[in-house]
């Protein structure tokens, strides 16, 4: 180790140097350990230590919170996902961050709080990413190794407004040739490549390799694709007389009836994580709806112009009464998690402002929320929808309604139903025969079915009156960025942000009704329905008397069509489309379905 000999041998040499300049200069004089200690960081900041480099072109590899760099050319930063890096923080000690702030109050400082932590992998990642001259290499996953989802860390949307002209390159796209770097690389992935000679000389290989020609032989694709069928004795031990259903057990089914079967019914893959992340925002934003359209109704509210400070004093104590409810009141301390809280209750306030605006347009009038039908509730339990599929198997549908609006006319009464989605959501009457949107119609259908005796009493419908659907439609809460431009108000981007809060479904095309759900015929309270020229009504969403009992009879044969599948056992693998890609590339089971790659190639 002569290298690292003459290093120590370099740094002693200059030491002692030093020392000795300091004998020389200060002499026999006392002087105190401060003193002593500037002197010498005076000598050691004026002396260089060097040696001839091991390499002209090197790279080191580390921890952006280790790695200590110097004028280098280019950085690659890898892992930019969300909660990756910056890392989400979390305290695992026993003492938590509230406990430590007591103890600081006797002078037992312990280790640093989530905030000063969470500041910390904000400043690796500033580091990280100012440290190279020339080049910035940035690396994010759209799916973890289990195959969930993952999603780019706020660095790199912040990274692209910066530079809106930045080039960004999909891996995915890439030929084989440039992403089979390795030889155990290259026998994961080959299973999922398209078929091409260069996949089959890759095949060819690995048949003859010594480590892999056993592994090739065990794995080769079953010749058939009714592997996964269940026999019928399992079926119904698995479901019984009556199917239960909801629209996500009927989403992941039609997703792929494989993947239903080993999470739904073969209980696989990990458990939830009890943690605040992005699917927990939809629960606190329909929190925060309920909870407001409640007061609002309560305190009059309802069917008046917004008044901004009502609104925001309103959904303030909606959040407040959220977090201590579940208990989060002192992990707001941290300045990432309340800043996600506020952004979150800001989109609130808009989106509650743009409901109250809808309501002093409409004569309908929000009736329930939360309702569970199929469940059981201390308040109001609705029957679940009973749909036979043959003379001795029904199928029951179940599901909570978000909230039900009303129209009275005379002793009928007219049923909106509204569903909130935190993300962007379209309903499209294609999507039906597929088992998606089916929630909609199946909400709606539900509350006007003569079997709900439960319901008619709760709204107080007379005997000789009916429950006529008036529609059913998703609210979504996801507002569109906004270009600001210069000089533009703050109450102007307000109103551009409300604009964009957008409704999608079908509604009851009758024009008295759709002037009853909103009196100037606002496009976007509609679900896009307008007037043309001659006054007509127009628009995708409307729907007449009959082709509101088609949706209903379509409705109902899908569930029969999807039901019946199941219960005869169909469970091969068939992955659903998202127009681009088959959901195989994401699926968490995939390493247990032998039929990944006959759709992947």
């Amino acid at each position: 180790r002569r290298k690292e000999a003459a290093e120590a041998l370099q740094l002693y040499n200059s030491l002692i140097r030093s020392l000795e300049n300091i004998a020389i200069i200060i002499g026999d004089e006392a002087i105190s350990l401060r003193e002593f200690y500037d002197a010498i960081k005076i000598m050691l900041d004026n002396t260089a230590v060097g040696s001839i480099p091991t390499a002209k072109d090197q790279v080191t590899v580390g921890s952006a919170s280790m790695l200590r760099t110097d004028n280098i050319k280019c950085a690659i930063i890898m892992g930019l996902c969300e909660g990756e890096f910056p890392q989400s923080v979390k305290d695992t000690g026993f003492f938590s961050d509230n406990d430590k702030k007591i103890l600081e109050g006797f002078d037992i400082s312990l280790s640093a709080n989530s905030s000063v932590r969470s500041s910390d992998e904000l400043f690796y990642a500033y580091r990280a990413m100012s440290a190279p001259c020339e080049r910035l290499i940035l690396f994010y996953h759209t799916a973890d190794a289990s195959g969930e989802k993952s999603f780019p860390s706020m660095v790199i949307e912040r990274i692209k407004k910066l530079f809106p002209n930045i080039k960004e390159d999909d891996y995915s796209s890439l030929p084989p040739e440039q992403t089979l770097l390795s030889s155990k690389a290259a026998f994961e992935r080959l299973r999922s490549l398209p078929q091409s000679p260069y996949t089959s000389a890759v095949k060819d290989y690995f048949a003859e390799h010594p480590d892999y020609r056993t592994i090739c032989e065990r794995s080769e694709l079953p010749s058939t694709n009714s592997c996964c069928e269940l026999k019928e004795e399992t079926s119904k031990a698995a479901f019984g007389n009556t199917l239960g259903l909801t629209q996500t057990i009927i989403d992941n089914y039609t997703d792929c009836p494989f993947e239903y079967m080993c999470k739904r019914l073969l209980s696989l893959g990990d458990g939830a994580k009890a943690e605040f992340d992005y699917s927990n925002f939809g629960t606190y934003i329909h929190y925060i709806f309920e909870s407001y359209m409640k007061m609002a109704l309560v305190d009059g509210a309802i069917g008046k112009e917004p008044d901004r400070r009502y609104i925001e004093s309103t959904v303030e104590k909606a959040a407040y009464d959220y977090m201590q409810k579940i208990s989060i009141g002192q992990a707001m301390d941290s300045p990432h998690l309340r800043h996600r809280f506020e952004r979150m209750k800001r989109l609130a306030v808009l989106v509650a402002t743009n409901i109250t605006r809808e309501f002093a347009d409409s004569g309908f009038r929000p009736e329930f929320f939360e309702l569970s039908m199929g469940r059981p509730d201390k308040e109001l339990s609705l029957a679940p929808l009973l749909i036979p599929i043959n003379e001795h198997i029904k199928v029951s549908l179940s599901g909570k309604i978000d909230r039900v609006d009303t129209l009275r006319r005379g002793d009928d009464i007219y049923l909106r139903v509204v569903d909130y989605k935190s993300g962007a959501k379209t309903f499209s009457f294609g999507d039906l025969e597929k088992g998606k949107n089916i929630q909609l119609p199946l909400y709606l259908f539900s509350l006007c079915d003569e079997d709900q005796k439960a319901f008619r009493s709760a709204v107080g419908c007379p005997e000789n009156g009916r429950l006529i659907p008036a529609g059913a439609m998703y609210l979504s809460s996801l507002v569109k960025p906004i270009e600001i431009f210069e000089n533009i108000s703050p109450d102007k981007v307000r109103d551009m942000a409300e604009a964009s809060v957008s409704r999608s479904g079908f509604l009851f095309g009758n024009e008295d009704i759709l002037l009853e759900m909103s009196r100037s015929f606002s496009k976007q309270f509609l679900c896009g329905i307008t007037k043309n020229k001659d006054g007509a009504v127009s628009g995708k969403a409307s729907v007449s008397e009959e082709e509101m009992r088609a949706l209903e009879n379509g409705m109902r044969a899908t569930v029969i069509r999807i039901g019946n599948d199941m219960i005869c056992g169909k469970m091969s693998p068939s992955p659903a489309s998202n127009g681009s890609e088959l959901r195989c590339k994401n699926c968490s089971m995939r390493h247990v379905c032998r039929a990944a790659a006959k759709f992947t190639n």
